[in-house]
């Protein structure tokens, strides 16, 4: 594995902590009482981090939308395959 690739895996998983732990806030608080900065903690990373991948809550909160949306399209899709 190259430093790039390295470094390519540890921001996606980053990423997918940082999308993780926004849904948990969003659900537990909503989008108002949200904050960027409680997001973070629960990601275990710094506000800087989270902003390095998302430049507002608004892009985060869409980017979380989007991920339900595509897991929820999976599970539909798997539920329909297997269905006799």
């Amino acid at each position: 594995m190259t430093l790039e690739d390295f470094r390519k895996n540890r921001s996606a998983a980053k990423q997918s902590a940082i999308l993780d732990a926004a849904m948990r806030v969003f659900r537990r608080d909503g989008f108002a009482g949200a904050s960027m900065e409680v997001i973070a903690g629960e990601a275990s990373g710094s506000t800087a981090t989270l902003y390095r991948h998302f430049r507002s809550k608004g892009e985060l909160f869409e980017a979380v939308a989007t991920a339900s949306i595509e897991a929820l399209e999976t599970q539909v899709s798997l539920t329909q395959s297997s269905t006799p």
